[in-house]
């Protein structure tokens, strides 16, 4: 059988106070604007399990009129937008500071956990992810909204395999991105599409499968197909250089994996799958691939 991505769980395990009826037990991810903990109701023993997740907005972006929109937003569309490989919002305080969301806690660690002790995914398991995601990304694109930040950093594994598309913070209508409003970028340069830095195209739903594109890149080869230590120099190359040969950088990948992801890296978001068309390609491709993933893990 296939191996999953390994993953790495935090192990900070300090017990916080309690917020807004919740007890935070320890700190499982952290951002720039807000941080993420374990919890348990408060009113529950020190010893009952914390199955839940609590996102709260940092002390210094408590008062940040964007910040606060951001958890809005996420909150929304958790809420709205129902499907297995979309994170769920549970609920939310607003009405007064401290503001936070309540989320299911998910056990495992996100891709780029995996992604950081250094060895590439097999295809088979590439492919098992970048599939889940592109579900994901289907039913968020059929409600008319982007992701606009997809990167490892918020791509959820389990260790069952299932993937969580997580962080809608920076989410946007797809109608807004088409009329031109509100195109300031405020994603990932590392992973983010062409047209998020030239006026050729306003981002769409094409510019999260550029990002997924980027992401499969990545775990196949151990190494983004643009980076700099400037961010100006990574844009950049999104904008006008071609990615590297995957295959010059990781032979065991077949060339017809990389032939897709070659067409979701297209400068041209008119040349790229949509969402559905890569659930289709990769279901067919991880089929195919499977074995070869067997042999790899057993090599």
């Amino acid at each position: 059988m296939t191996s999953t991505p390994a993953v790495v769980a935090p192990t900070r395990s300090t017990e916080f106070p309690a917020l807004g009826g919740w007890s935070l037990t320890r700190v499982i991810g952290e951002g720039r604007w807000s941080r993420v903990y374990r919890a348990r109701p408060a009113n529950r023993p020190t010893d009952w399990p914390a199955d839940y997740a609590i996102k709260v907005l940092k002390n210094d972006y408590m008062q940040t009129p964007a910040c606060i929109e951001m958890l809005r937003r996420e909150a929304y569309l958790g809420k709205k937008v129902s499907h297995p490989h979309l994170g769920t919002v549970l609920g939310t305080q607003f009405h007064a500071a401290p503001y936070f969301l309540t989320l299911p806690y998910l056990e495992g660690a996100t891709l780029a956990q995996a992604l950081s002790i250094g060895q590439p995914l097999a295809a088979s398991c590439s492919l098992w992810v970048g599939r889940q995601t592109a579900e994901a990304l289907a039913a968020l694109h059929g409600f008319g909204w982007q992701h606009g930040d997809l990167k490892p950093a918020n791509l959820h594994i389990a260790p069952t395999g299932h993937v969580t598309l997580l962080d809608l913070g920076l989410a946007r209508p797809l109608d807004s991105a088409k009329r031109g409003e509100d195109n300031v970028f405020a994603g990932t340069v590392a992973y983010a599409a062409p047209e998020s830095f030239c006026s050729a195209h306003a981002p769409s739903a094409a510019s999260d499968i550029y990002s997924l594109g980027v992401v499969m890149f990545e775990s196949l080869t151990g190494q983004l197909p643009f980076h700099f230590q400037d961010a100006d120099q990574t844009a950049a190359a999104h904008v006008s250089e071609t990615p590297p040969d995957i295959r010059a950088l990781a032979p065991h990948v077949p060339g017809r994996v990389a032939r897709v992801i070659s067409r979701m890296l297209s400068k041209d978001p008119l040349r790229r799958p949509d969402a559905l068309e890569c659930v289709d390609l990769f279901t067919t491709l991880e089929i195919e691939t499977f074995g070869e993933g067997v042999l790899r893990d057993c090599a």
